[in-house]
């Protein structure tokens, strides 16, 4: 499967595979709960819960409360496109005329400090320029608050 601007599979896989190695060089995972994720598990998916909910809010104090200082934010691999860092997302928000992020239902894993869900986005900026397409998201969290935020685009609507 070949996805937009040259991103295939391997380069999802190689990616999310990196998350996991760190998760695993990071230390020993915890015992897994009934539900198959640890309490730091669930709790990483919460945080990334509470991004969507903020940013479809239209929250941007919020939205970048729940980023690290450091954090950085990519389509494609982080360091081959222009990232965003955790200013550019109020700006963002808050020049935007709507916004929309909806997690695709039984998308969301997790392992370690890694989350990653599917999700549609239809973002119509001040200048009704639109972003939206289909996405896989990459976040590694650290402290509870998201480092890399990675997305993939594999679908984008056809242009009328």
């Amino acid at each position: 499967m070949q996805f937009r601007k040259g991103i295939d599979r391997r380069q999802i896989l190689s990616v999310a595979g990196a998350g996991v190695a760190t998760a695993v060089l990071a230390g020993p995972v915890a015992a897994q709960t009934p539900s198959g994720f640890t309490a730091q598990e669930k709790a990483n998916m919460q945080v990334i819960d509470d991004f969507i909910a903020a940013w479809n809010a239209k929250e941007s104090a919020k939205v970048q409360s729940l980023f690290a200082d450091d954090a950085r934010f990519a389509v494609g691999e982080i360091g081959k496109t222009p990232s965003f860092t955790k200013p550019n997302f109020g700006g963002m928000l808050d020049g935007a005329k709507s916004v929309s992020m909806v997690v695709t239902p039984g998308t969301k894993w997790a392992r370690g400090p890694v989350v990653t869900h599917e999700r549609t986005d239809k973002i119509v900026l001040g200048n009704d320029f639109t972003i939206a397409g289909k996405y896989i998201a990459v976040f590694t969290l650290r402290d509870g608050k998201i480092v890399d935020f990675i997305d993939f685009e594999f679908e984008r609507p056809a242009k009328k």
